[in-house]
């Protein structure tokens, strides 16, 4: 999560047994089921964090139990092949690569992670629009497993079962069709403006929202997603979007 879009593809990461993370934290998300855990660049503060928003969504949303296989808090600045620009996500949420068994990686950025100054960064984030109210270090980990059930979405419209490995052309149609190209998204995102008579593409949308979940749809349910789990009163947007997603849900396992 950042100015940049947060949707991203990974290699599979092996753990190196000879360095494995043994805090509290990273073995209680291996006893949730997260087989690849590294948080040691992650302040201590903020592990309490992740543990609680991994939970939290996996109590909601079991079905993201079976996807997340890695949380990795490493370096993730790059540089912007075509613009130059130094890229500094916060978070960032994607399936892995082709050839391994299919399921989903949150990294962390150790850049904002590891730093004290965060919360403060976040605040004024929220305070200029960028992301929703109240945006943490926390809440980041929604949004970012919010992208996890926009992957989950697309992993039910394809037949792609979490642990199985795809064939070239399953993969190519969910990950870059559909995932990375805000299928399915569109639909829910534009589903809610509907209910309350907003438009995407609207500075309504921004205000009501984020700056940033107006960037595309997959990141409107990112954000929607972020702030019904971070607030205990979302705003009606907020709301409407989740309240859309769960509907899609339910229709993709036919249960409606």
């Amino acid at each position: 999560m950042s100015e940049s879009n947060d949707k991203l593809l990974f290699g599979f990461l092996n753990t190196n047994n000879k360095s494995i993370d043994m805090s509290p934290e990273a073995v209680e998300l291996r006893n949730m089921g997260v087989n690849n855990v590294d948080l040691r660049s992650c302040l201590p503060q903020y592990r309490i964090g992740i543990v609680t928003a991994v939970k939290e969504m996996f109590n909601a949303h079991p079905e993201l139990r079976g996807q997340l296989n890695t949380i990795k808090c490493d370096n993730l600045d790059r540089v912007c092949v075509k613009t130059g620009r130094l890229l500094s996500p916060y978070a960032t949420y994607g399936p892995v690569n082709k050839g391994v068994p299919f399921g989903g990686v949150l990294k962390i950025n150790s850049k904002h992670y590891g730093s004290r100054m965060f919360p403060s960064k976040l605040k004024k984030n929220s305070e200029d629009g960028l992301f929703v109210p109240n945006t943490t270090p926390q809440s980041i980990i929604y949004h970012e497993l919010g992208h996890g059930l926009h992957l989950e979405i697309c992993s039910l419209n394809t037949g792609v079962k979490n642990g199985s490995i795809p064939d070239n052309a399953s993969y190519d149609e969910l990950v870059i069709n559909q995932y990375m190209g805000d299928a399915h998204a569109e639909e829910i995102v534009e589903q809610a403006c509907a209910d309350l008579g907003i438009e995407f593409e609207s500075r309504d949308f921004s205000e009501n929202l984020s700056k940033y979940g107006r960037s595309d749809y997959g990141e409107a349910l990112a954000e929607a997603i972020a702030e019904v789990f971070n607030s205990k009163n979302p705003r009606p947007l907020a709301q409407a979007i989740y309240n859309r997603l769960l509907q899609y849900l339910k229709r993709m396992r036919g249960e409606i």
